[in-house]
């Protein structure tokens, strides 16, 4: 099934070629007339190939909807002993629509939807005549949040219904099926597609069962973003303040006998503190965040937050980060690995007022995630990283002005949990 009529902010149209193998077509043929029968199990090799230039129409974050269209050329380069080739030049035309329906547990859901037609040449096989046909294409598909390499990405449930146009849905020309399949990408963007499936019906081209094993390389299909609904248990508990009760007087001399606090930790003997010090394995100076001198640092940390004092440059309208901001998310991922005690931050993205709302949130969303994903690659743990996109809603700056809206353009970070924040909820009570 095209399952996605496309999403990327940026492009608006692709061109693709494609090829598929068979590898075993077989049946019993023994029923059918002298005149009509063949060898009961065909050649395999390469199908036709297929090349499909596809434009974007309307997308769901400015329109409520994915809507594409696409045209697919079939060019007679299989044998001719095979079912795969018309052995003739074939062209098909379809229309995808799609919508994100919600966030569901550990993933997301899409209703699917295709209508196409397909000129082929006229035959005829035993009462039925074939030839060009309409079809339609149904399905949902379940998007399943990143975690091993070994667990589908995409899961789909999709049925297909087509008729021969010039049969009039006589018996026999309507074949239908249904195929269940999943999306593994066990390596960067490498995507092997798994699908199996039946006929629903007994019509021409309906099969007993089909089973489909495809590879591909996408970006799209292997780097799914989903929402940071973890956040929400992740977040300590806010409770109601309480009134501490009195404490009970302590004699002088008992006072006088305390021994001070230690002072805290400070690894580089610098005399900043390590929840204070950016840098609190090399020694440096308090006007650089306690990194050396020569270190232009302009990530700030404490013991419950992390500040960086630089934005984080993206490509326009897209999630690519450039390269002249690499620097300050390599400063924020040192950070991070030398302060294990943040045990979870929240990465926001935020955009300025310009265009759609739904656009925005959806673009600052997939920043978030391009962010975490780069700390993760800089030895960063996942888990410790919450991706999350606000869109316009949260300025700083008034959008009236360049200066504003270049300002509202930004990268934060938030500290969730912290190590101190877990050891004080999980302190019992004193008796």
């Amino acid at each position: 099934m095209d399952s996605q009529p496309w999403k990327g902010p940026a492009h608006r149209w692709r061109a693709s070629p494609v090829s598929s193998l068979t590898v075993s077509e077989r049946g019993d043929l023994s029923q059918l007339p002298p005149s009509s029968r063949g060898p009961p199990e065909l050649l395999s090799g390469f199908a036709d190939i297929r090349l499909t230039p596809r434009l974007a129409l309307l997308r769901q974050e400015w329109a409520g909807i994915d809507l594409a269209t696409q045209m697919s050329f079939e060019f007679p380069t299989a044998r001719a002993q095979t079912l795969s080739s018309d052995g003739r030049v074939r062209a098909e035309a379809l229309v995808s629509i799609g919508r994100s329906l919600a966030a569901v547990p550990a993933g997301s859901l899409d209703l699917l939807a295709n209508a196409y037609v397909r000129a082929r040449p006229a035959r005829e096989f035993l009462d039925v005549k074939s030839g060009s046909e309409a079809g339609l294409r149904a399905g949902v598909g379940y998007g399943i949040a990143q975690n091993r390499a070994w667990i589908p990405r995409r899961l789909y449930l999709e049925l297909e219904g087509r008729s021969f146009l010039r049969a009039g849905f006589a018996a026999g020309s309507a074949p239908a099926e249904w195929r269940l399949g999943g999306t593994l990408c066990p390596a960067g963007n490498l995507a092997i597609d798994v699908a199996g499936g039946s006929g629903l019906t007994d019509g021409v081209g309906a099969p007993r069962a089909r089973f489909l094993l495809g590879l591909g390389w996408s970006q799209a299909a292997c780097a799914r973003s989903y929402g940071s609904a973890q956040l929400a248990s992740a977040a300590p508990p806010i409770e109601p303040p309480r009134l501490p009760a009195p404490e009970p007087a302590r004699p002088a001399i008992a006072q006088a006998l305390l021994p001070p606090p230690p002072p805290p930790p400070d690894r580089d003997g610098d005399g900043i503190p390590d929840d204070d010090d950016a840098c609190p394995d090399q020694p440096g100076i308090a006007e650089n965040h306690g990194c050396p001198q020569g270190i232009r640092q302009r990530v700030v940390v404490s013991a419950t937050s992390l500040e960086i004092l630089d934005q984080v440059h993206f490509a326009t309208g897209q999630a690519r980060i450039e390269k002249k901001s690499w620097w300050l998310l390599d400063q924020v991922a040192a950070v991070l690995k030398s302060h294990p005690d943040l045990l979870l931050v929240e990465v926001e993205g935020h955009t300025d007022d310009r265009g759609p709302s739904s656009f925005n949130i959806l673009l600052s969303e997939a920043r978030a995630k391009a962010v975490a994903d780069y700390l993760v690659g800089r030895g960063v743990a996942r888990e410790r990283l919450v991706p999350r996109g606000f869109g316009p809603t949260r300025p700083v700056a008034s959008n009236g002005s360049v200066e504003g809206r270049a300002a509202n353009r930004r990268v934060a970070f938030t500290v969730v949990k912290t190590r101190a924040r877990v050891f004080e909820a999980e302190k019992p009570p004193e008796s």
